[in-house]
């Protein structure tokens, strides 16, 4: 059956005025405008760098080897461990910087003369300690890795062993060092100490090359 009733009536304001579609067309403009001039202005910081650096790079160029920036390498430390396995002691070194705590003889390599870690061992045995290895080669106990925050690799530490090596005692060399006022000065003499393996673990608990170095060595 067909219904009789009168057609309904809505009132009101239509769903999409023109006003409400300009105003949106509009929005989307702004937010395309904006997001243009930031890009143009990511592109123009991006070439204002490239630019900054290729300046920096050919004034750099141009500057005497002297006063050339170096760049930074991984520093190459060495750590060198003299054991007696008739006492089971461990020779290590009063430390400069800490009274009362001892350390294992430790310096860096000299690459600027092509020293070998080896050799760099033995000398550093002889400035530091000043002792001498008589017909000896080290043990190579192991290379660790040492980085920063970030992770990137800073230096590279070469722990090396003397055992039951004929030692021969001299006066480690004078070094003249600028101390914090910037007055040059005689560098304090270390003491050797020789002490038993299980406090060599203990004085290097805050050392973690040194200790792992002893770890690894002939004691463990």
């Amino acid at each position: 059956m067909l219904s009789t009733d009168s057609p309904r009536r809505f009132s009101g304001f239509p769903l999409f005025s023109p006003q409400k579609v300009q105003q949106s067309r509009n929005d989307r403009q702004s937010v395309q405008e904006q997001q243009q001039q930031q890009q143009q202005q990511q592109q123009q910081q991006q070439e204002e760098e490239k630019r900054r650096k290729q300046t920096k790079d050919r004034d750099e160029a141009t500057l005497p080897p002297s006063q050339k920036k170096k760049k930074k390498t991984i520093r190459q430390a060495i750590g060198v461990i003299i054991t007696d396995s008739r006492t089971n002691k461990v020779l290590m070194l009063t430390s400069r910087k800490r009274e009362g705590a001892l350390v294992l003889p430790r310096g860096e390599r000299n690459d600027d003369i092509q020293e070998t870690s080896e050799e760099a061992a033995l000398r550093i045995l002889y400035e530091e300690a000043g002792m001498r290895v008589i017909h000896q080669s080290p043990k190579h106990l192991g290379t660790y890795c040492e980085a920063n925050k970030r992770g990137k690799t800073i230096a590279h530490h070469w722990m090396y062993e003397f055992r039951d090596a004929k030692l021969i005692q001299t006066t480690p060399p004078t070094k003249t060092i600028t101390n914090s006022e910037g007055q040059q000065v005689v560098q304090k003499q270390r003491d050797v100490v020789w002490v038993p393996y299980g406090e060599a673990l203990n004085a290097t608990l805050d050392r973690s090359m040194s200790h792992l170095a002893l770890k690894n060595s002939s004691f463990a």
